[in-house]
């Protein structure tokens, strides 16, 4: 189809076409000024008045899209993460953890330890040449154990408190052995204790009767008991850590000292001849003596103790060493008593005739003493020890080489000397 030419509407008029063409350039140019000031810095905020000197646009803008992008802080990452845990928290994705300003901890183990004294501390005492059958005359302590508990607390400060209780029981004895030289060339006799006069065997029954089968043993009896409460504080400055503390602590000693010496035997006598004889059979039921002796201390005190820690690199472990102090305050009380026994059965046999008599006697001897005391204490450990993080737990694992002593702690049939223990303390336990 074709449509008709409109009279005068040729646009082959070149003046037409001029005209057409400038007004479109006028347009573009006024459309990209009036867009200028929305490009160059995007807002939401209406667009300022501005002077006719502020109209001029710089040559390197400070600000605005694109030379200005969005960069993230420190500050605006925490906020995002906190957002999203309480966002989680809410839908009940994830449990909601508790900051804890104080950390609980406990842990036990054992102190595997030896005890031993300062000076002797005599089972019995030897006069003249010891037989082949006769063992050492001193105790000689094994290597025992002793149970340790430590509970505690401790806040963010370093401020805690801590309790520590410890208990060792242990006994030693001396087989029972001959001592039954008729000759009394060789002797053993009971260590001297207070206020008793103790036995020697021989004994003078069995020397008179011509029964010498005297047999004797010994034992000896220590139990410990310590237990102290002291504040703590904790010095940190990576890697020392310093744990300094003061308290209370409190002892029970006790050392028990017994011997025993039994005798026992027949011995047949004859005399005259013919129808006069006579028989005498001499038989010794008992002879014995025993000899018990027990001092215990009990005492309280003040307390102080100080823990060096080193971690070792950036591992959870730690090298320690710590040295801890009492003075306590008590009553001594010593108890000594001794028993002897005679049980001695004679029969006289004259023809068919046959009378028996009976001997027995028992004898007790006895005292008691006490005094007001004073004895210092001291222990001192180094070693490892090491957390293994469980969960919301801290596994914790030590094991240190520590030693204890008492000082004018005596044994147990004497007030003097100073008794000791040494050997490794293993604890393990838990930090919440």
């Amino acid at each position: 189809m074709k449509f008709p030419k409109l009279p005068g509407r040729s646009i082959a008029n070149p003046v037409r076409v001029f005209l057409l063409a400038a007004w479109a350039l006028i347009s573009l140019t006024g459309f990209c000024a009036a867009a200028g000031p929305f490009l160059g810095q995007p807002t939401t905020e209406p667009p300022e008045e501005k002077s006719p000197a502020d109209k001029k646009v710089p040559v390197n803008p400070e600000g605005g899209f694109p030379y200005a992008p969005l960069v993230f802080t420190e500050d605006m990452w925490g906020n995002l993460l906190q957002g999203q845990n309480a966002y989680l928290i809410m839908l009940g994705e994830v449990e909601q953890e508790l900051t804890r300003t104080i950390h609980v901890f406990a842990d036990g183990g054992f102190f595997l330890m030896q005890t031993y004294f300062s000076r002797p501390n005599p089972a019995f005492v030897i006069s003249g040449k010891p037989t082949l059958l006769m063992p050492s005359p001193k105790f000689e302590f094994t290597m025992n154990v002793a149970p340790v508990v430590n509970l505690g607390a401790l806040n963010e400060d370093g401020w805690g408190v801590r309790g520590t209780w410890q208990q060792l029981d242990e006994h030693v004895a001396i087989p029972r052995f001959p001592s039954n030289d008729a000759t009394a060339k060789t002797t053993v006799s009971s260590v001297p204790v207070f206020d008793v006069p103790g036995f020697t065997s021989p004994g003078t029954l069995g020397k008179q009767l011509g029964i010498v089968k005297d047999k004797v043993n010994f034992s000896d009896h220590l139990r410990m008991t310590v237990f102290d409460v002291e504040v703590i504080k904790e010095f940190r400055r990576d890697p020392w850590t310093l744990l300094a503390g003061g308290g209370v602590g409190y002892l029970y000693l006790s050392q028990t000292y017994d011997a025993f010496r039994i005798n026992t035997g027949t011995v047949t006598k004859v005399k005259g001849l013919g129808k006069a004889i006579t028989t005498t059979t001499l038989n010794l039921v008992e002879d014995s003596d025993r000899v018990d002796s027990g001092r215990n201390f009990g005492g309280v005190g003040p307390y102080g103790s100080t823990e060096l820690r080193y971690r070792v690199g950036r591992f959870p472990l730690w090298l320690f060493a710590n040295a801890n102090g009492t003075i306590l305050f008590g009553r001594e009380e010593i108890e000594s008593f001794e028993s002897t026994k005679e049980n001695l059965q004679t029969t006289v046999k004259k023809g068919k005739t046959s009378t028996t008599t009976k001997l027995v006697t028992t004898t007790l001897v006895d005292g008691t003493t006490a005094a007001d005391k004073t004895l210092p204490m001291a222990d001192f450990e180094v070693g490892a020890d090491m957390a293994i993080p469980y969960g919301r737990f801290l596994i914790l694992l030590r094991a240190g080489l520590a030693e204890e002593i008492i000082f004018d702690g005596g044994n147990a049939t004497s007030t003097s000397g100073n008794p000791g223990f040494f050997g490794l303390r293993f604890t393990a336990g838990l930090n919440f």
